[in-house]
């Protein structure tokens, strides 16, 4: 009979009540440690990258359709003032249609190096190289920037590069050198970048020597506005030198080389609302007087320090 009643309870439905007070309570499994859903600060700085580039996509996307509309508006009262009859007027607007359709399926067109003529190389790093090249439909002349991955790899340098990329793609300012297009294969990442024909400002140093006050004055507060243009977007560049500061057609200073640029993190910086801010308290470290400690030692003049620095950025650069 015992045998019978126990067979009979297999086939009885569970109590769902009889389950554990604490995992019916928070959801959660009792035996395992509470788990911290908060997101990191990298993922924060992904969130913030991909919603400022939506914006910017949908931006673009606007504006392209009320220049789209723009057009045609143009169009259609340039025919009307002209008396063209109706029947042109409504082929020559087809024929409006047609080219932007074709405009349109060009931009979503995946670029890649065969679309570009390649032509003289106007720099080198520790990556790659930077080349001058000419886009084969608009024939418009840009600045080619080709890494190699295994050596970005083998660095280390793969977050600097995205960083740079990032950067580029959201940053829109008339004081940082424009990103128009990047793409890879299986050796090599591309950045399409604005060409700059002015050179750098250590060659216009070294030209002139010495700038007048005005022009001084000039470059300097286009260099902050660029800074400015970049801090605004919670990034520091960290390799602000003359190298770096391009010249345009015009005269007008722009940043270049972000690879040494990383995501700047706010909740790193100290409170300046604290008491000890307030009261001056804060203690800062002092000069190192090391260099001090031997008044023995040769000074260099000014023309053999810029000469020194010359033969040696490059080298202070890539250990940063």
């Amino acid at each position: 009979m015992d045998s019978v009643r126990s067979w009979f309870q297999k086939f009885q439905p569970r109590d769902k009540s009889k389950r554990p007070v604490v995992a019916a309570r928070h959801g959660k499994d009792p035996g395992k440690p509470p788990m911290d859903d908060a997101p990191s600060s990298a993922t924060k700085q992904r969130v913030a990258a991909a919603k400022q580039y939506i914006e910017n996509h949908y931006k673009t996307q606007m504006k392209s359709l009320q220049d789209r509309k723009e057009r045609r508006w143009m169009l259609e009262r340039k025919l009307q003032d002209a008396e063209v009859p109706v029947e042109e007027q409504n082929n020559i607007l087809k024929h409006l249609e047609k080219k932007e359709t074709e405009y349109m399926r060009l931009q979503r067109h995946k670029m890649g190096v065969e679309d570009f003529e390649l032509l003289t190389i106007i720099g080198r790093g520790a990556f790659g190289e930077v080349r001058l090249c000419r886009e084969k439909v608009s024939k418009n002349v840009y600045a080619m920037k080709k890494l190699k991955k295994s050596e970005m790899l083998r660095r280390g340098q793969v977050e600097h590069v995205k960083a740079e990329r990032n950067l580029l793609a959201e940053v829109d300012s008339a004081y940082i050198v424009k990103l128009y297009y990047s793409f890879q294969d299986e050796e090599f990442l591309y950045l399409i970048m604005e060409y700059l024909p002015g050179g750098d400002m250590m060659t216009l140093l070294m030209r002139k020597d010495t700038l007048t006050e005005d022009e001084a004055r000039f470059y300097i507060a286009e260099t902050v506005l660029a800074i400015e243009s970049i801090h605004k977007h919670n990034y520091v560049h960290r390799d602000i030198k003359p190298d770096n500061l391009l010249l345009d057609h015009s005269g007008h200073l722009k940043l270049s080389d972000f690879g040494l640029c990383k995501p700047l993190d706010s909740s790193n910086f100290p409170n300046l609302n604290e008491p000890d801010y307030m009261s001056g308290k804060v203690t800062t470290p002092l000069p190192d007087t090391t260099r001090l400690s031997n008044p023995s030692a040769p000074r260099r003049t000014q023309q053999e320090q810029l000469s020194h620095w010359q033969k040696n950025r490059r080298m202070l650069v890539s250990s940063v």
